[in-house]
């Protein structure tokens, strides 16, 4: 993990998203940028130009804000910031493309991660409508090495391993064990012939499957 995007909106939420993203990749050879996106819902005003100079302004002594708060709690962190007009999903489309990121973070309010209303709507749009891997930590949780990664999975989707890097990135740093999960339907699966392919993708990682 070289790159690693951690999406704000300056709420309590996000911050423990980005600290747990910072304890979970400390050690790691990581640059982090931590994001926000600022939009107007409305472009009638007289005063647009004003008002987008204004929120870029207040945007950015945000940032800092954070950025200070982050590095207080891991001064080795290297986080910088960015700060970028328009919608959340075009903003983190743009930042993805320019540094190449391997990963996004974002917080949610809920304990869910599956419900619209627990969500919220950005982490929805995010999970929606970009193709990247995603983080959502929950606003409740507190950093703990994970011991386990289950990853629930169909058995039919994981064409290439750059599907799964990003979980073995994590496995490995963490000396973690991973267990997949599948429901095994009425369309036939090589499970054998899975096994395989992950165990190639995972070497070195404690794995196991569970039908």
């Amino acid at each position: 993990m070289k790159n690693i995007i951690l999406l704000t909106d300056f709420s309590d939420t996000a911050r423990n998203a980005a600290l747990y993203a910072l304890k979970l990749f400390d050690g790691a050879d990581t640059h982090f940028t931590l994001l926000n996106a600022y939009d107007i819902e409305f472009s009638g005003t007289p005063y647009i130009v004003q008002v987008k100079e204004e929120l870029a302004a207040e945007s950015t002594e945000k940032l800092n804000a954070d950025l200070f708060f982050l590095q207080k709690r891991n001064p080795e962190s290297k986080i910088k910031i960015c700060s970028s007009f328009g919608s959340l999903v075009d903003v983190v489309r743009t930042e993805l493309e320019t540094s190449n990121a391997d990963l996004v973070v974002m917080g949610c309010k809920g304990e869910s991660v599956v419900e619209y209303f627990l969500l919220g709507s950005n982490t929805y749009e995010v999970i929606k409508h970009i193709k990247s891997p995603l983080l959502v930590v929950p606003g409740h949780i507190t950093y703990r090495r994970p011991e386990r990664i289950t990853f629930a999975t169909d058995m039919k989707s994981i064409e290439h391993e750059d599907m799964i890097k990003p979980l073995r990135f994590i496995a490995s740093q963490c000396g973690s064990e991973m267990l997949f999960v599948n429901v095994l339907g009425a369309e036939y699966v090589n499970r054998l012939q899975v096994e395989q392919q992950l165990a190639g993708y995972l070497k070195g990682i404690n794995i196991s499957f569970h039908f």
